[in-house]
């Protein structure tokens, strides 16, 4: 449950992958995925982030991709004006968030 974060479409995964893969291969890619974001974000510690958005180039401030990761912890869809546009925009060019158009 700690390691899947608790969302109820992780567990249904989870049992849904139980029947081709062994739990613990399961729960190691879980884990895997969350290093990446955290290898992500440690970047934020020694260099100031910028990303072309619109054709300037901004800064993108750690508070802010953190901001946008905690939307998502509670959800999986959520309104656009909880993340701001670059922040957005960044973090789908780097496959930490995919865009779904509806």
């Amino acid at each position: 449950y700690k390691v899947v974060g608790g969302k109820p479409i992780y567990l249904i995964s989870v049992i849904d992958e139980l029947r081709v893969k062994p739990l613990e291969e399961i729960l190691n890619t879980f884990l895997q995925e969350k290093e990446k974001i955290l290898m992500f974000l440690e970047k934020f510690n020694y260099i100031k982030v910028k990303a072309d958005y619109e054709g300037e180039e901004l800064e993108i401030k750690k508070d802010d991709v953190l901001k946008a990761l905690k939307a998502f912890q509670e959800k999986e869809k959520i309104s656009k004006n909880l993340v701001k546009a670059p922040v957005y925009y960044y973090l789908v060019k780097h496959n930490i968030l995919f865009l779904d158009p509806v």
